[in-house]
């Protein structure tokens, strides 16, 4: 199957609306092709008496041998696995590069000594001496690069536009970012193995579209990032994937299949401003643990599980607007322990062939919810299980001999 490249609207403009590249900017469209092994960056040079000098530092670092051309007329090669630095002199970049914002450019390209770009690249990293604030636009094309990271510092983040040509790679993180104004940013999903902390901290879009990969890891996909709408997520080849959305600042997420992952905790756990979500298919999860703990949420969550699934505590404590929930499976449920708590409005709930105690206390669920409820009760042999309904609209007037003709106890 072809994956389309994504384009990701910022601010609710389009490659082909609001936002159009600069006219002043050197082109590099021209210096990447599809099967080329190359990375090619615009990168600003501001003068050196600027708050934005700072920036005129670059560093990167790739874990195979490598040849930089920093574009001023400077190369160099480089040892595996070093970092290289290189410092722009302002008054020495050729001034017909120089835009109407008063930086001029330099076009950085990054080449493999001899073979391949095999392993990964990086050209920042939050925390190090990795510094690449001034990045404007990235152009890359390789099917042997395992990853690569775009840790940015947020002082004058400048990146407008990302390109990975129709590329197998491992793992993606663009993260440490504040005010990201990229306007199209255009990945082949499928070849990740790894795609964690996507857009981590401050960045600002509007559509992130459709991720459909293979990665097996997936996780924290623009935690502490607004993004209006996250579309529908395909990791059918997870396996880990626990907080998948955890601080997620998006509003809306289409449907997310990561049906072979063993453990989904923390889905959407400190997620203040999501609204909707889609059917979430986890049929190989064993844990829901806080997996749902937002009051933001709205409506309904359909969630497609098996018997794999036993741990659910917390698992939507503090959904206080979600009206309806759904599991296909509950039977292997073994830990219920504040369950639904703080859900005022839960008024449907189906736990198909649950066994063992819960509560729906303070619910919201009217007598024919609850009986409903109790149809999908398990008929217990040995001690009998407990229901604990009380404070529910429903709670005088439902029929709790659906519930203890099964065995169950039922406290109203």
């Amino acid at each position: 199957m072809i994956i389309q490249p994504n384009i990701v609207k910022i601010g609710g403009t389009t490659p082909s609306g609001g936002w159009q590249r600069p006219e002043d900017w050197l082109p590099i469209d021209n210096l990447v092709s599809a099967g080329d092994d190359k990375f090619v960056g615009l990168y600003a040079i501001f003068p050196n008496d600027s708050l934005e000098a700072p920036g005129n530092t670059l560093k990167m670092l790739c874990n195979f041998a490598w040849t930089v051309n920093w574009g001023d007329g400077t190369t160099a090669d480089i040892a595996t696995g070093t970092e290289a630095a290189h410092t722009y002199d302002f008054d020495t970049i050729d001034a017909n590069t120089e835009t109407s914002e008063g930086y001029r450019q330099v076009v950085v390209t990054i080449t493999a000594t001899s073979g391949n770009m095999n392993n990964y690249v990086q050209i920042g990293r939050p925390g190090s001496t990795l510094v690449c604030t001034n990045w404007l636009d990235i152009r890359i094309s390789s099917i042997y690069i395992t990853g690569l990271e775009i840790s940015l510092s947020y002082t004058a983040f400048r990146l407008n536009k990302f390109v990975w040509l129709g590329s197998t790679f491992a793992g993606l993180t663009i993260g440490g970012v504040r005010n990201v104004p990229i306007h199209v940013f255009q990945v082949n999903w499928s070849g990740l193995s790894t795609l964690q902390f996507l857009f981590y901290l401050g960045a600002s879009l509007d559509d992130l579209g459709d991720i459909v990969t293979n990665a097996t890891v997936i996780g924290y996909l623009t935690s502490g990032s607004y993004v209006r709408r996250i579309g529908n997520v395909t990791a059918q080849n997870a396996t880990t994937a626990f907080y998948i959305f955890n601080g997620t600042l998006a509003e809306e997420i289409g449907d997310v299949d990561i049906r072979s992952a063993t453990n989904t905790a923390g889905m959407l756990q400190n997620a203040p401003l999501i609204r909707k979500i889609g059917t979430i298919n986890i049929s190989n999860s064993e844990s829901l643990y806080f997996a749902f703990t937002t009051s933001s949420l709205k409506g309904t969550l359909n969630l497609i599980t098996t018997s794999a699934l036993y741990e659910c505590s917390y698992a939507f404590y503090g959904s206080a607007n979600v009206t309806e929930i759904t599991l296909s499976d509950a039977s292997g449920i073994t830990s219920t322990t504040g369950m639904f708590s703080s859900c005022p409005r839960l008024a449907s709930l189906r736990l198909p062939g649950i066994a063992v105690s819960f509560s729906v206390a303070s619910c919201n669920m009217d007598a024919t919810a609850l009986n409903t409820l109790f149809g999908d009760l398990a008929t217990i042999t040995g001690d009998p299980m407990v229901i604990t309904i009380t404070g529910n609209p429903g709670a005088a007037t439902c029929d709790q001999t659906i519930a203890t003709a099964k065995n169950w106890t039922v406290v109203s």
